[in-house]
């Protein structure tokens, strides 16, 4: 009890209610606040003659000394960094704080090579890993508007091969070491495809001693095939490669068709909307397999199979999608996908003249959805149907059609 009572004075606890949580959290914003707005100020704190006038004598010659500082944005940029960290609530005395700026700035200005120094020093680490790959990926991101561009620029900085060799000569070689930084394998995937690296994320993929229960696997296919159509896949190859990757995938000992489609069912998802927002460039048969299959992977393939024919390449039809609504298989399904279902069937329905499904399919839209789709929902009870006389029919009638069109004409498919 003794040593409890002393451990306690030497390190208080954190505030356990609410009520001193919040007070904790107000005196850290506070205190943040405060040496931002004397080492950082924004320009209209340095144009205010009333704020300098008022300021002590070290906060003027600090503004003074970090007039060229805020000249440019990256600079500027830096210096708040550096005022975060240096806060007092967490900066030791003896910490040089010239040397956190420096090592902000060498991080902004070169990544990789900040990281390839750090590992030289021995002192690389998973946030510093961490914090080269997402300042590279961010960069680049704002730098190349395409694809291409991306993946050339992320090819030639080789920071995901940088950072793999750095966790293998860490003996980081073993899938279970690996497991421990989700954040930093999610960073590493896209650098290393467009690397011509994806061997690695494969070994990590099919790896026999991972269990499939943990969704290790579900997330990383998902995360591959996401980061080849970013980096401008052809999305025919992308597909097939789903299926390959899904045919090892039950090669491999101990699966089960359950299991299996757990698993490849998030990749699976990402791959059909991709399909429906460019259909265009998917071959007629490769997109006729995708639609055959999707019980492969999906627990409600009637759903998306309906969905995949409104969107197909040659013969877009409707007919699958009517039935589904008809038949009422919806009941477990979320409104936001079946609200996308009636309007993708009603647009279609529409571009070949078929008025009466169209309007079928928006009424039944409305009736069912009418919150998801932008019309006022009245209160039961405020408004008996007897009540309402034949002219007031007629007038509502003729303004839920005006609304079904203006809906249509204003929604952006695809």
């Amino acid at each position: 009890m003794k040593l409890q009572a002393l451990a306690s004075k030497i390190h208080p606890q954190v505030a356990l209610n609410q009520r001193e949580a919040q007070h904790l959290l107000s005196v850290l914003q506070s205190s943040f606040r405060k040496q931002l707005d004397v080492v950082h100020p924004t320009a209209e704190d340095i144009n205010d003659q009333h704020t300098i006038s008022n300021a002590t004598s070290s906060s003027v010659s600090s503004l003074e000394s970090n007039s060229s500082i805020l000249r440019t944005s990256r600079l500027s940029a830096c210096h708040h960094l550096d005022s975060l960290l240096t806060n007092p609530l967490f900066m030791p005395a003896h910490v040089d704080l010239g040397r956190f700026h420096n090592e902000t700035l060498a991080v902004i200005q070169n990544p990789v090579a900040w990281f390839t120094n750090r590992v030289a020093r021995g002192s690389a680490d998973g946030a510093a890993a961490r914090l080269c790959l997402n300042t590279v990926l961010s960069s680049i991101s704002k730098e190349e508007t395409g694809p291409v561009g991306l993946k050339e620029a992320l090819s030639k900085s080789k920071v995901g091969t940088r950072v793999i060799e750095w966790m293998w000569s860490s003996g980081f070689r073993v899938l279970s070491e690996l497991q421990k930084d989700p954040e930093l394998l999610a960073l590493l995937i896209k650098p290393l495809i467009a690397e011509n690296r994806r061997d690695i994320v494969e070994k990590w993929f099919l790896d026999p001693y991972v269990s499939k229960k943990t969704g290790w696997r579900r997330l990383l296919l998902e995360r591959i095939l996401r980061a080849e159509v970013a980096l401008g896949a052809d999305l025919n190859q992308v597909i097939l490669y789903f299926w390959a990757m899904a045919k090892q995938l039950g090669s491999m000992p101990a699966d089960d068709s359950h299991s299996i489609s757990s698993i490849i069912r998030t990749a699976g998802l990402f791959v059909t909307l991709q399909m429906i927002n460019q259909a265009s460039v998917v071959s007629p048969s490769v997109y006729n397999q995708w639609t055959e299959g999707v019980s492969d992977w999906s627990n409600n393939p009637t759903f998306y199979a309906a969905l995949l024919k409104i969107h197909h390449p040659q013969t877009p039809g409707a007919d699958a999608a009517l039935k589904y609504l008809r038949e009422g298989k919806h009941v477990k399904e979320k409104a936001q996908k079946m609200v996308r279902l009636c309007l993708d069937s009603a647009e279609l329905l529409l571009s070949q003249e078929n008025y009466a499904a169209a309007s079928w399919v928006m009424d039944y839209a409305k009736s069912h959805y009418a919150a998801e789709m932008g019309f006022k929902v009245e209160k039961d009870g405020l408004r008996h149907p007897n009540k309402t006389s034949g002219k007031k029919k007629s007038i509502q009638h003729d303004e839920d059609e005006r609304q079904h069109v203006e809906l249509l004409e204003q929604l952006s498919f695809g």
